[in-house]
């Protein structure tokens, strides 16, 4: 087999992939309409059009890559057009200034229903009394 096909097979099983993966994510109809984190806390706020039960939100909080700090609140249920607004509280503290990431998963048990990213930058100041 010569590298052009081989080239073709690599191209078209990416493409399957996320087309696969475009459409499994089209399926969910949660929203992740706000996230605002600080050195303390992260704040989500999600919105759905149907009614879930059993959902867990997790907060994953990551600077340079690597994951500082994850937590999870388990949802109960969902329900359609009313929003749910639920608040962690970070457990490792922040010590460096810097560009951050905090990563929010909407999941159950078997699928992720809403991933959101959103990067910020903490300045940590440090005052001597």
């Amino acid at each position: 087999m010569g590298w052009k096909t081989k080239y073709c097979i690599f191209v078209t099983t990416v493409l399957l992939l996320l087309i696969i993966q475009g459409t499994a994510a089209g399926k969910s109809d949660i929203t992740i309409e706000e996230i605002y984190s600080d050195v303390q806390s992260c704040d989500v706020r999600i919105i759905s059009e149907s009614t879930y039960n059993n959902l867990t939100l997790e907060a994953s909080l990551l600077h340079e890559g690597v994951v500082i700090d994850t937590q999870s609140i388990d949802i109960n249920t969902l329900t359609p057009a009313s929003a749910l607004t639920r608040v962690f509280y970070w457990k490792k503290a922040i010590r460096d200034d810097g560009a951050y990431e905090v990563q929010i998963i909407v999941k159950d048990e078997n699928e992720v229903f809403a991933r959101q990213e959103k990067s910020l930058y903490m300045a940590i100041r440090y005052f001597l009394l």
